[in-house]
């Protein structure tokens, strides 16, 4: 199952999300953040 959005986060602050990991993975290295991912679950 692949995750719906990805956050970046630096610092435990969340600086950007992304719809994709590859996105997501460019912005961390650059911000030396950390890239999650989430999945959006329907109730």
């Amino acid at each position: 199952m692949q995750p719906d959005i990805y956050a970046v986060q630096k610092d435990g602050v969340t600086i950007g999300w992304y719809a994709t990991e590859e996105a997501a993975k460019n912005t961390a290295k650059a911000t030396d953040g950390k890239v999650t991912p989430y999945y959006i679950i329907d109730k």
